[in-house]
């Protein structure tokens, strides 16, 4: 009792964590214009970059931009065991619907079932923004990707492109953009 009252304790001490991966947030064009067909015919990943056989192909004839994007990004996310997903979603508006977590079916069902759905404008900006903010707060114990998913439908304006760019440093974020070129597109 005397030694329990006393209070003995053991001072400070180091816990190390060692991991792999990368922390990754998907933000998700599911404007109207995603619905229209991919370009070109049955490109394989492998064909692209030597990815290893992440994904049969980048898209089927006819395949739609959304179906087409979302294929990969599962067969990516089920690829990378060690990274922690987030998924933002957008059109006119940016929506948080997996927060960043080990917990991959959160992320993995929200991606798949992710829409398009068409309003007439595309809020990229805040998306971004939004993205980013899935960082803020966080102990950076990895590299941190906001992974865009988009058919470049959208226009940032020269206020949002600057506190956007002060967001990614502040962050300590990497922008990685994968451009979903339909028929139409340039």
């Amino acid at each position: 009792l005397a030694l329990g009252a006393s209070a003995p304790f053991v001072e400070g001490g180091t816990i190390s964590k060692i991991g792999e991966g990368a922390e990754i947030v998907v933000v998700f064009d599911r404007s109207g214009s995603m619905t229209e067909p991919m370009l070109g015919g049955a490109v394989t990943l492998d064909d692209v970059n030597d990815a290893g056989g992440v994904g049969d192909r980048l898209a089927d004839p006819g395949e739609s931009k959304i179906a087409a994007a979302r294929r990969v990004l599962l067969d990516f996310m089920r690829a990378r065991r060690g990274d922690t997903f987030g998924l933002v979603v957008f059109n006119a508006a940016p929506i948080a619907v997996a927060p960043l977590s080990e917990d991959r079916g959160i992320a993995e069902s929200a991606l798949a079932a992710a829409q398009s759905r068409s309003t007439g404008y595309t809020a990229l900006g805040r998306a971004l923004g939004l993205g980013l903010e899935f960082f803020r707060g966080r102990e950076r114990t990895a590299a941190r990707v906001v992974l865009l998913v988009s058919d470049g439908g959208a226009v940032i304006r020269d206020e949002d492109r600057s506190r956007i760019k002060r967001m990614f440093a502040e962050e300590g974020a990497s922008l990685i953009w994968i451009y979903a070129r339909g028929e139409r597109e340039p």
